[in-house]
């Protein structure tokens, strides 16, 4: 049932995806994608390009389906490696977010 995973070529959208621990491919149209890969698939066995479609690799549809299908039969291992990424890439963003509230408050802009 692919109802409960996303393939998404806008950032946003797969952020969303992602945060809410929804295995997620991404088509690599910028260096942003990678690094989201790398963030939230770092400990998956195949690798975080194994969850990135290059943007150029679309002219070959019957590849893409390949790529699709390898991630469709790893995904019980990517939910896995979400369960474990995404809530500590939420802990360092709220980290980031109390940094910068001391930050402001000391220029006295809170």
């Amino acid at each position: 049932d692919w109802s409960s995973d996303v393939c998404s070529s806008d950032l946003h959208a797969a952020i969303a995806g992602l945060s809410t621990q929804v295995p997620t491919v991404m088509v690599s149209y910028s260096l942003k994608v990678e690094g989201i890969a790398d963030l939230a698939y770092r400990q998956l066995s195949q690798g975080s390009s194994h969850m990135v479609v290059a943007a150029n690799s679309l002219q070959n549809p019957s590849a893409v389906l390949k790529k699709l299908s390898a991630v469709w039969n790893d995904r019980a291992e990517i939910k896995e490696c979400l369960a474990q990424s995404i809530p500590t890439l939420e802990l360092l963003a709220r980290q980031n977010f109390a940094h910068l509230d001391i930050l402001m408050e000391g220029m006295g802009l809170s």
